[in-house]
C-alpha cells in the first residue's frame, strides 16, 4: 500500500506532463496552419483571378458580336436606288446602279441605308449615311442623318470595337471581290473580314436585298 501511494504522485505527473503541448509541438501546428492559410489564400487569389479573367473574355467577346450585327444590319437595309439615265435609243442600254449609293475598297465602306421610325402620327422613313473604316487600331462606325451630306457636314462617329489588327471588305458579284466594280450592278453581299488583339479571323456576310445577279 505504501508503494503504490508513492507511486501515485509520480504517475499524476506524468499524465499531466503528456497532456499538454512541447514548444515544438506548438510551432509546428502554427507553422502548419500557416501554410494552409498561405494555400488558402493563393486557391482564393487564382480564382477570383480566373473568374475576372473569363468576365473580360465574355465582354470582350459581346463586344464583338454586337459590332458585327450592327455592321450586318446596315448593310442589310443598304438602299438600292437605279442610276437614272437617257436611253439615247442605245439598243444595248443596260440599266446601271449609282455608284455613289455604295463608295469601298478593300479598307473601307460607305453607303446609305434606309430606316423607319414610328412616331406618334406615322411611320416615318429616312435615308442615312454611314461609313466603317479603322482608326488607330478601332472598327469606327460614322454617320449622318441625310442621304447627301455636304463636305462641311459633321458626322457622328462611334467606336465599335477596340484592338482591331486588320479589317477587310470584299464584295460578290460572280466571285468575290477586293473592290467594287465600276459600271456594274450593285454586288449581291459584302464580306466583312476582322482580326482582333483577343480574337482572329472572324468573317460575316451581309447579304444586300433587292440585288439581282
Amino acid at each position: 500500500m505504501m508503494l503504490n501511494s508513492a507511486l501515485a504522485p509520480k504517475m499524476g505527473s506524468y499524465r499531466a506532463k503528456t497532456s499538454g503541448f512541447t514548444l515544438i509541438e506548438l510551432m509546428v501546428a502554427v507553422s502548419i496552419t500557416a501554410v494552409i492559410g498561405v494555400i488558402a489564400a493563393t486557391i482564393l487569389s487564382t480564382m477570383l483571378a480566373n473568374h475576372k479573367q473569363v468576365l473580360h473574355e465574355e465582354k470582350s467577346l459581346l463586344a464583338l458580336e454586337r459590332a458585327l450585327q450592327i455592321m450586318r444590319s446596315d448593310i442589310e437595309h443598304l438602299a438600292i436606288r437605279p442610276l437614272i439615265k437617257s436611253i439615247n435609243q442605245d439598243e444595248n442600254y443596260v440599266p446601271s446602279t449609282d455608284q455613289n449609293q455604295i463608295i469601298g475598297d478593300e479598307s473601307r465602306l460607305e453607303f446609305s441605308i434606309y430606316s423607319q421610325q414610328p412616331s406618334s402620327v406615322e411611320i416615318e422613313q429616312s435615308l442615312n449615311r454611314v461609313r466603317y473604316q479603322l482608326i488607330d487600331g478601332a472598327l469606327t462606325r460614322e454617320s449622318i442623318g441625310t442621304d447627301y451630306p455636304s463636305p462641311n457636314q459633321e458626322w457622328r462617329s462611334d467606336i465599335l470595337l477596340y484592338e482591331v489588327t486588320e479589317l477587310n471588305f470584299s464584295y460578290f458579284y460572280d466571285r468575290w471581290e477586293n473592290s467594287l466594280l465600276n459600271d456594274k450592278k450593285y454586288p449581291a453581299a459584302v464580306r466583312i473580314s476582322l482580326n482582333t488583339k483577343r480574337w482572329q479571323a472572324f468573317d460575316l456576310i451581309g447579304k444586300m436585298s433587292g440585288v439581282d445577279q
